[in-house]
């Protein structure tokens, strides 16, 4: 690093081109390392003459160029602006945070979650996975005894956002890849969105629903508010549409 060249004598113009380089190495470092590499270089140029506010501002400048030209040199050369070539494979929408109201995020947040809580979302093996139940957030997951429910809790929001989005802070020069934000889990935990499907319990036999109707197929069955997970030692059989005297009371005695 060509920290030893400064000193405060280097005229400005001088000082900018000796200063990228350096400070795009800092960028890359710890905040240990970050802080204490930032004070060699006051310490070189005059406290005066490079307050050390100044140079946390410029190595952020530098470093947002840097990732801006890396985004434009991973989009092609030929023009295209950065997610339009053919190395943009990301298929998630973007969720813009800046100079925006909560509500405007969370819309969007929730718009994405439904998208990806319906059939061919790659979030788990099995859609959907995300219900409201008695006014709380909850999740499907696969136990250690098969399916079973399991409330959210904010991190657990936050994790679900952060894979249903890309999320970005909207500059004038670039995009900058972030975060979700916790305001967001926070608000979509507490206000759970009422048109996710809702569940109120895992069966592992078959059961009568609300129609009459025996349920027998594996997953969830939204008008009965249930998800079958068959148990595999359960042996049915054929268990006819119409049954006969006979079968009934085969059954009874079964």
């Amino acid at each position: 690093m060509a920290i030893a060249q400064l000193d405060s004598n280097t005229p400005d113009k001088r000082l900018e081109d000796f200063l990228d380089p350096i400070l795009q190495e800092v960028g890359r470092m710890g905040p240990i390392e970050r802080e204490r590499h930032l004070r060699l270089i006051q310490a070189r140029c005059g406290k005066s003459k490079l307050p050390v506010s100044v140079l946390r501002q410029q190595m952020k400048v530098v470093v947002l160029d840097r990732n801006t030209r890396r985004k434009h040199t991973r989009s092609g050369t030929d023009g295209a602006t950065p997610g339009s070539g053919p190395s943009s494979t990301s298929t998630f929408p973007r969720i813009q945070i800046n100079d925006r109201q909560l509500r405007e995020i969370v819309s969007d947040a929730w718009l994405a979650v439904h998208r990806a809580n319906q059939d061919g979302g790659r979030i788990y093996p099995h859609t959907p996975f995300l219900y409201h139940r008695a006014g709380r957030l909850v999740r499907l997951v696969i136990g250690e005894f098969g399916p079973e429910i399991e409330e959210m809790d904010e991190d657990a929001v936050f994790g679900l956002l952060a894979r249903t989005a890309d999320w970005h802070r909207a500059l004038e020069d670039a995009d900058i890849e972030t975060s979700p934000p916790r305001d967001a889990a926070r608000d979509m935990l507490a206000y759970p969105d009422l048109h996710l499907p809702m569940l109120e319990g895992v069966i592992s036999t078959p059961v009568f629903g609300l129609q009459g109707e025996l349920i027998m197929t594996d997953g969830y069955h939204r008008d009965d508010r249930l998800w079958l997970a068959p148990d595999p030692n359960l042996q049915l059989g054929t268990i006819p549409d119409e049954p006969t005297a006979e079968d009934i009371a085969a059954a009874r005695h079964s």
